[in-house]
């Protein structure tokens, strides 16, 4: 197995992990000036929260991540009946 990482300066080599990094900067990073490394990361877990559970994507069908998860892991059998794939 050979592990390829992104090249230096070819931000393409992985687009969803800049789109992502630049919003994490954009949004919660640039505007907050962190007091201590407590604060930082008080700061950081209700950036996540609000954006694995409450904000929604457009690429999942503008539904939170978390939400997307428990939707797509549960299906209709022929019957109608909810079948979980977890």
């Amino acid at each position: 197995m050979t592990l390829i990482f992104s090249r230096p300066g070819k931000p393409t080599d992985n687009g969803w992990i800049e789109a992502f990094n630049g919003t994490l900067r954009r949004e919660c990073l640039s505007p907050t000036l962190f007091t201590s490394i407590e604060h930082a990361q008080d700061v950081l877990n209700t950036w996540r929260a609000d954006y694995n559970n409450v904000r929604p994507h457009s690429s999942l069908e503008h539904v939170p991540p978390a939400h997307f998860r428990v939707a797509s892991s549960s299906t209709e059998d022929r019957s109608g009946r909810l079948v979980s794939h977890a």
